[in-house]
């Protein structure tokens, strides 16, 4: 189905779906119609009901006030078997028995039915009466069905008996005024009205069937005419087209959104054929600009290879006068480091001198001090030495008795000359050693003052090392930025020399690409004129760009990517155009507009 239905024409396709809304239409019309007809039908025959219904209660009203009263007041009974001369039949029975009468005659049917009633006919006969009493009994004001009676449709409807009048309530026992007694069941025949509705429903289907038939007639010639034709021109023009030739055009005969979309789709096609006239111009000037463009960046890839070879040797020349500098750096810092050491221990040989100095000072003061102390013990011998000398004088003196005291006298005098001769003797060699202390201290005092000398050397010898370790690092850092710089450049020459064989690589291919695009357009067939336009202007351009392609290569870049952009979009000056002569003229319709104008549009 899918299929069949995409195949057809685009005429039939509106028609028929045209027909399909208007028979939804129609249909859901005729349903809408039939439903009000009936619902208007239903209407009418309950109107009809209600009156049967109010003539019954009236009647039985009536009966009930001028005629059951009065003969009961004159003696007179009443019941259901009114044979006898003194009897009348209730009211209920006369509205019953006159109803019966009317049916016969095919009029309607109305009956009083109750679920106590006084007389076994006034009981429900069938469902419907059944229903209808339950539904009133509970509340409901009427009850309606349409029903089928012995074979034919009747519209039924049944509303409250309610007790009116105090001779209903001498008749029905416990009841009071207002009191349902029963139902009043109306039934009318269906059949005429219903038959009448289908004939007038059946014709008025047939009218608007054959004025949709007409219609839709009328509407098919007008597709056909308005819309098919113009579309059928525009599908021939796009299938010539997708043959490749651009020379057709589509007729114009409105001004609708058909008329004005023809008229861009022809507009559109002139401004096609100028691209594709201005594109083969256009791709011979890029032949030719690639050619030159490939020339140049060989040349130019050449160039690069041989820098990029000179800056890795200057490169490798760099890294060993780095690693030289690094290695004097090092050296020099060790250096520093060991005059710093030596410095120290020069400073600590000083500390030492001055101590020893010190020390010598704190001897020189005791070997005084021991001179003094001997010069005090040879006194204290000398004074023992005159003492023991008195003693042996008194001994002398005293004879016998004094003979031991001279000998004791004796040997204390002989021990004071003994400790005067080792006083003198020590006297000596201490103030030899105080002469030997003091020319140790002017040798340590001379030693000191030249470890002294040495630190200050030292110090200055360390200063000059540690600016020379500094310079070295300054220039090996500096030689390091120099050589990261030169790697740089190795890095960007290399880069610049890949790019270079890759412009190659794309100028190659798009010279390719420019064959390939000319055999693509060459497919399309043009207007005449533009043509033979075309065929003029391609020597003009080959010659211009030639010329161009005298100056050097990056002047060639740029004036051929220039006579490019000027052949796609069209923008030379009437005096200077080289490469798209008459493009801007139209062979069909003569419609002219600029380059940019017609870009904007398509």
């Amino acid at each position: 189905m899918g299929k069949v239905w995409h195949s057809i024409g685009i005429g039939p396709k509106v028609v028929m779906t045209i027909m399909v809304v208007f028979s939804g239409l129609l249909a859901a019309g005729a349903y809408l119609l039939g439903q009000q007809l009936h619902s208007d039908l239903e209407r009418v025959l309950s109107d009809q009901a209600y009156i049967v219904q109010k003539q019954i209660e009236v009647t039985r009203a009536y009966v009930t006030k001028e005629f059951v009263v009065k003969a009961k007041a004159a003696g007179m009974n009443t019941g259901v078997d009114h044979s006898a001369p003194d009897t009348i039949p209730f009211p209920a029975t006369f509205a019953r028995e006159t109803s019966e009468l009317l049916a016969e005659e095919g009029v309607f049917n109305a009956r009083i039915v109750s679920l106590a009633p006084l007389n076994p006919k006034n009981a429900p006969q069938d469902t419907f009466e059944k229903e209808a009493l339950v539904a009133l009994a509970n509340g409901q004001k009427e009850f309606t069905k349409n029903d089928t009676v012995n074979g034919k449709m009747m519209f039924r409807r049944a509303t409250p008996d309610l007790a009116t009048a105090q001779a209903c309530i001498g008749c029905h026992e416990g009841k009071k005024i207002g009191d349902m007694l029963g139902a009043v069941s109306v039934q009318i025949p269906m059949d005429g009205p219903a038959a009448q509705l289908q004939g007038n429903l059946s014709n008025m289907y047939m009218g608007i069937l054959a004025v949709g038939v007409l219609m839709m007639g009328l509407l098919y010639l007008m597709i056909a005419k308005l819309v098919v034709q113009p579309m059928k021109s525009l599908e021939s023009m796009a299938v010539r087209a997708r043959d490749g030739d651009l020379t057709g055009r589509a007729s114009v005969n409105s001004q609708d959104e058909i008329g004005r979309t023809s008229e861009s789709f022809n507009m559109m096609f002139d401004r096609v054929s100028e691209v594709i006239a201005s594109v083969k111009t256009a791709v011979s000037g890029i032949t030719t600009g690639t050619s030159e463009i490939n020339a140049g960046t060989s040349d130019l890839a050449g160039r690069t290879s041989a820098q990029a070879g000179a800056l890795e040797e200057t490169s490798a020349s760099m890294e060993e006068m780095t690693s030289t500098i690094k290695q004097n750096a090092d050296n020099a810092k060790q250096a520093n480091q060991l005059a710093v050491a030596a410095r120290e221990v020069a400073e600590k040989g000083g500390a030492v001198t001055d101590k020893a100095v010190e020390a010598m000072d704190e001897i020189n003061k005791s070997s005084k001090k021991i001179a003094d102390i001997i010069n005090v013990i040879d006194e204290i011998a000398f004074q023992t030495n005159l003492l023991a000398l008195n003693a042996a004088v008194e001994a002398a003196r005293a004879g016998e008795q004094g003979r031991g005291f001279a000998v004791v006298a004796s040997e204390v005098r002989n021990l004071a000359q003994r400790s005067a001769t080792a006083a003198k003797e020590i006297k000596t060699l201490i103030n030899e050693s105080v002469q030997k202390v003091g020319g140790g201290s002017e040798l340590v005092n001379r030693s000191g003052q030249t470890l002294a000398e040495i630190v200050n050397s030292v110090k200055r010898v360390t200063d000059i090392i540690s600016e020379i370790s500094a310079a070295s690092q300054e220039q090996a850092a500096g030689i390091d930025q120099v050589n990261k710089a030169v790697m740089q450049m190795d890095q960007g020459t290399q880069q610049n020399a890949a790019l270079v064989e890759q412009a190659t690589s794309a100028s190659q291919s798009m010279a390719q690409q420019a064959e390939d695009l000319l055999r693509q357009v060459e497919f399309f067939k043009v207007q005449t004129e533009l043509g033979t336009q075309r065929s003029e202007t391609t020597p003009k351009t080959r010659a211009s760009v030639h010329a161009q392609s005298t100056g050097g290569t990056g002047s060639q870049y740029s004036r051929a990517v220039s006579s490019i952009t000027g052949a796609a979009q069209g923008k030379h000056s009437p005096n200077k155009r080289e490469v798209a002569v008459g493009v801007g003229s139209s062979a069909s319709n003569g419609h002219k507009k600029s380059g940019d104008d017609f870009f904007e549009e398509f």
